[in-house]
């Protein structure tokens, strides 16, 4: 069984055996089956409703999360067709842990002084 992404070049079918990329939170990804019998596409075990009802083809929205998922191709009989891991990379927008861990290290120092003029012991 295959599974693809809908992109602006067509599908891109997806590994079985690798991890998939180019998957990024908070931006929708098509994902789309054979449609030669009925399926159910779960993502970490939560089911994702049907683009259009009586097609393999699903909208699914990566939430605030960054990391690998599993998904799972089922059959109407809930048999298992296929299973695929998409890497979900950070929002563009999102700091990252270092730029982060920057931005507490600045603050600390500024806001320390303003609490405690006369320095950290006084």
């Amino acid at each position: 069984m295959t599974l693809s992404q809908r992109t602006e070049d067509g599908l891109r079918k997806l590994d079985p055996e690798h991890s998939n990329g180019g998957f990024t939170e908070l931006q929708s990804a098509t994902l789309v089956a054979p449609d030669d019998r009925e399926c159910r596409l779960l993502v970490d075990d939560e089911p994702i409703s049907q683009a259009e009802i009586g097609r393999n083809e699903w909208v699914w929205l990566p939430g605030f999360y960054a990391g690998e998922v599993r998904i799972e191709l089922l059959d109407r009989s809930d048999r298992t067709l296929g299973t695929w891991r998409l890497d979900v990379s950070p929002d563009a927008g999102k700091a990252g842990r270092e730029l982060f861990g920057r931005m507490v290290t600045r603050r600390q120092v500024p806001v320390a002084r303003a609490e405690h003029p006369q320095g950290y012991g006084g």
